[in-house]
């Protein structure tokens, strides 16, 4: 079902890209384009690009959203047909052995470079969703410069684009240092995934209006003990209601690792 043919860049931070991931063709179509997730999100009144995902953990298959502006979504309420396949793809990826390897393969000697202190059984195969974010009336920043907090040691996304949605915008940055960055486009069955390192700066641009949902699988993968550096974003003294995280003060500070 999936592609496991990496291409690791190396610059502007270690990320792996993987066009075409998803090999079914069916599967693929039905992720992208499926009624679903709209009826859901049209019969809740689903505010202006609200995330919203059917959620997957290895350790907690139980947990719950921190965050108000995610929603997890009870597979439940959905077409037998979504729940089936929905339920294979993100359980196949989830106990993928060949994924999992790859990633420790590409990844596992990156932690070792920037953590003295790494082990491998730190490394946990992590949590999966499928979902998406809301269509919107109004355009909408994003999020901005930021990291994944110090127990995530891989974050990633694969991108299911849907047919007719010919946009533009809303595309991940990857940076070192947020100078120069590397724009990485909104593609459909493409997997962009990297190690949660101190160089791993990124943010995600605008989303303009657009009656299409963006769709998504999000991947990541959490360490069991350690934390491995000490970011957090900042508070705003205002919010931004232009931003999908009002308060959240993004930008690129210092940040320390684990001794």
């Amino acid at each position: 079902m999936f592609k496991i043919e990496p291409k690791l860049y190396l610059e502007p931070t270690p990320h792996i890209i993987i066009d075409d991931f998803i090999t079914n063709e069916y599967v693929l179509d039905f992720l992208a384009n499926n009624d679903d997730l709209k009826n859901y999100a049209s019969k809740v009144d689903m505010p202006d690009y609200w995330r919203f995902e059917v959620y997957r953990d290895s350790n907690n298959p139980h947990r719950s959203a921190g965050d108000c502006r995610i929603a997890n979504v009870s597979n439940d309420i959905f077409s037998d047909k979504f729940r089936f396949i929905v339920d294979c793809v993100l359980d196949n990826l989830l106990n993928n052995e060949n994924f999992t390897k790859m990633l420790r393969e590409a990844f596992n000697p990156v932690f070792t470079d920037f953590y003295p202190n790494f082990e491998d059984t730190d490394f946990t195969c992590g949590s999966i969703c499928y979902g998406a974010y809301n269509s919107l009336k109004e355009p909408k920043k994003t999020i901005g410069w930021h990291l994944d907090q110090g127990k995530t040691l891989i974050s990633g996304f694969l991108y299911l684009k849907e047919d007719d949605d010919e946009s533009d915008d809303s595309a991940l940055h990857l940076s070192k240092d947020t100078i120069e960055s590397k724009r990485i486009k909104y593609i459909n069955n493409r997997l962009v995934i990297w190690p949660n390192i101190p160089t791993a700066w990124h943010m995600a641009e605008t989303r303009k209006p657009t009656d299409h949902f963006r769709r998504f699988i999000n991947f990541g993968a959490r360490a069991k003990i350690n934390r491995y550096h000490d970011y957090r974003t900042d508070r705003k003294q205002t919010p931004d209601n232009d931003a999908l995280y009002p308060w959240k003060d993004f930008g690129y500070k210092e940040v320390r690792t684990a001794k």
